[in-house]
């Protein structure tokens, strides 16, 4: 189930990628057109809540996701430090150092926590019921 929806999301955003930039529209939302941002705005909320059913099947709490991309808002803030710093104060060195090690630090353990979830959705999931619920795979009688 996880595999065919992540097969879903990059085939279509290759389709909408093809159609934006055919109609001009591509750019419209940061990197993606205006078809591409509507559709990852439609998609967002059930890819995660797949996220939260796959990390549930290794016996792994959904927080995870949470914390793992927690680290990118971090760095993107470091990264807005950074030109107050330098555009506004003149770069001031207590925040310039505070921006660098933002966007770094935020940056690398980002990275590494997104190697971590991809190797965590290869895993089988567990055999059996865990503490999140029934095996998925094993069929159910009702």
């Amino acid at each position: 189930e996880y595999w065919w929806w992540s097969l879903f999301i990059v085939l279509a955003g290759i389709v909408l990628a093809v159609v934006d930039t055919l109609t001009g529209t591509m750019g419209m939302f940061g990197d993606s057109g205006l078809l591409g941002g509507l559709f990852e705005l439609g998609v967002i909320v059930p890819s995660l809540a797949l996220g939260v059913r796959r990390l549930h099947d290794i016996n792994r709490t959904g927080w995870w996701l949470l914390l793992v991309f927690g680290f990118f808002p971090i760095a993107a803030i470091g990264g807005g430090i950074l030109l107050v710093s330098f555009f506004l104060l003149d770069n001031f060195l207590i925040l310039t150092v505070l921006g660098f090690a933002m966007v770094i630090g935020g940056g690398i353990l980002g990275l590494i926590g997104i190697i971590v979830l991809i190797v965590w959705a290869i895993k089988q999931g567990d055999t059996g019921p865990n503490k999140y619920g029934p095996d998925p795979r094993m069929a159910t009688s009702q």
